[in-house]
């Protein structure tokens, strides 16, 4: 008896040890490095002389603080979580979320003019920045299962059916800007052999989109880090993107490699968007600066996007469809 207790503490002592060693700590920091970096900038920007305390919840530097430690304690319980599960129950995910994005409509509060958040006591959260998740995950599930083909038609439809119907629901919403995010995933198809000229379609629908908003709702880290801080903001967010891209290839199960290359796409786009703002080649719309921008519900929902990819990566050897 003595010894199987024994057994079982060696055993489980190793599965913490190769948990610990499996995870990708590169990406884990890159993903500090940024919001540390976020957290400051809206310090700097919302700087008051009456309430210097980053640390105050009167502050938005507060409440982003709180959101970064909410966000951190969940994504170091994805990083305990089988993956397997989110691959098991992607179909069931994203039609919980398709539900709730409908449920917005009807129940949803009004913040800045638009009706598409749902408050939780004395937080609000924004139900079409966690569809990005689902709609990743269902993608990647229907992309992972054997016979399927992005190059057959059937299969090509399905595929832009899961990413367009959140995409429809937000646009009903009145949030263009959140909505033509999920066009970015077009960009994860062609990994997958999509043929070329839908990135022409796929671009042209999403200028198109982006020439009809003009929401002002981003931090231009210019004003506040000057050139040296811009760049350094870039390199890590290039190295995060290469990172990313290097660990999709390296997976064992489609799947994993389609959710990676979602999570690029999106976290991409975004950025692309963002810097095109900053230097005045694309208009100032409401789509947030990963990590960075204010905001709870997109600091959460990057987040989980991440570190759920980060812990697929951890269990690549035990590949799974």
């Amino acid at each position: 008896m003595q010894r199987q207790n024994q057994n079982q503490k060696m055993s489980k002592y190793k599965k913490e040890e190769q948990l610990s060693a499996n995870i990708d700590w590169v990406m884990v920091l890159l993903y500090l490095v940024l919001i540390l970096f976020g957290w400051v900038t809206i310090y700097s920007a919302v700087y008051q002389e009456e309430n210097q305390n980053i640390f105050s919840s009167l502050t938005n530097s507060g409440k982003q603080f709180q959101w970064m430690i909410v966000s951190c304690v969940i994504g170091f319980i994805l990083l305990i979580v089988d993956s397997k599960f989110f691959s098991t129950f992607a179909y069931v995910i994203y039609t919980i979320m398709c539900i709730a994005l409908v449920g917005v409509i009807f129940l949803g509060v009004e913040v800045k003019g638009q009706r598409n958040w749902i408050r939780f006591g004395g937080f609000q959260i924004q139900p079409s920045e966690l569809a990005k998740v689902a709609a990743c995950l269902a993608v990647a599930k229907y992309l992972g299962t054997l016979n399927v083909d992005i190059r057959k038609w059937k299969d090509k439809w399905r595929t832009f059916a899961l990413a367009g119907l959140p995409m429809l629901i937000i646009l009903v919403q009145g949030d263009a800007g959140s909505a033509i995010v999920f066009a970015a995933l077009v960009l994860a198809f062609f990994r997958e052999g999509l043929e070329p000229y839908f990135l022409i379609v796929g671009t042209s629908v999403a200028v198109i989109s982006v020439l009809a908003l003009l929401i002002p709702n981003y931090i231009f880290i210019g004003e506040e880090f000057g050139f040296v801080g811009c760049t350094i903001l870039i390199g890590v967010f290039l190295a995060l993107f290469y990172r990313i891209l290097f660990l999709a290839e390296r997976q064992r199960s489609k799947f994993s490699r389609v959710y990676g290359y979602c999570v690029a796409s999106i976290l991409f786009f975004h950025f692309l968007i963002n810097v095109g703002m900053a230097i005045g080649v694309a208009p100032v719309i409401g789509i947030p600066l990963p990590f960075i921008s204010y905001g709870g519900s997109s600091l959460l929902s990057f987040t989980i996007l991440l570190f759920l990819f980060i812990r697929m990566d951890s269990q690549r050897m035990e590949a799974f469809r």
